[in-house]
């Protein structure tokens, strides 16, 4: 740029001027420096935190394998591992599942199936990970569990036809007999994600696990409409939108 092709004697300042010119000059030369790539700023430096994402294998055995990975979203974590399962302080509520080793959980001897916790992965320096796991009936290991999100609605935009009030229910699946209801809050704390009031015509699930549940939507004045949705182990899909016939 031409204004710091000059090279701008920002720095010379007359004493006998008034200190009111004084002030402006040096702030003017503040700025010139700023935009001419003068002195840096004194500002802290603004290093991302590294956070922890923990992942689950699908068990092999009954044992559930999990590994905690560090990201530091779009920026690279300088001098910082990226898998820091082994080091990571890991806690879990032992009355419902048990650490075996590091990101490891099995099964207690004793357990009510259908109990939930969340599986947590500290390090200092670090914004911990949390992962939901539970142990279901007929399932030998603890499984992962993840929050599913779905929109229910009538005609062909999700926003302007969003229905409140509809009933989500699991009728067959791991998870059969959960319900959620679009527009509410789910009621009950304790989750990785905290509980928040969902948009219009929006539902939340917590708890499911991977694989296939099938779903009953339920909406006064509209057709029940069934479908099947799966979960990986990788996590759940994208938002779901569930399009309501009129009766």
């Amino acid at each position: 740029m031409a204004f710091c092709a000059k090279r701008w004697p920002i720095a010379y300042v007359d004493r006998d001027m008034p200190k009111f010119r004084r002030f402006v000059v040096v702030f003017l030369g503040a700025i010139a420096a700023a935009r001419c790539g003068g002195a840096p700023s004194t500002g802290p430096d603004k290093t991302p935190v590294p956070s922890i994402a923990i992942a689950c294998d699908a068990p092999t055995d009954s044992t559930l394998k999990c590994r905690a990975s560090v990201s530091c979203g779009a920026s690279p974590c300088a001098g910082t591992p990226t898998d820091v399962t082994a080091s990571a302080t890991w806690s879990v509520d032992s009355s419902i599942v048990q650490l075996v080793a590091p990101g490891s959980v099995v099964a207690p001897q004793t357990f009510l199936t259908g109990s939930y916790t969340n599986l947590r992965a500290q390090v200092p320096q670090m914004e911990s990970g949390c992962q939901g796991v539970g142990v279901f009936p007929g399932v030998s290991s603890p499984l992962p569990t993840f929050v599913l999100v779905g929109r229910v609605y009538a005609g062909s935009d999700p926003v302007a036809g969003a229905i409140n009030g509809a009933t989500i229910q699991v009728i067959s699946g791991l998870s059969a007999g959960f319900i959620a209801q679009t527009g509410t809050a789910f009621p009950v704390s304790g989750w990785c994600t905290p509980p928040t009031a969902p948009a219009a015509g929006t539902f939340v699930l917590y708890g499911i696990p991977p694989g296939t549940n099938r779903l009953l939507i339920q909406a006064g004045g509209y057709q029940p409409l069934e479908r099947d949705v799966t979960l990986t182990f990788s996590g759940p899909p994208a938002t779901i939108d569930f399009q309501l016939q009129r009766q």
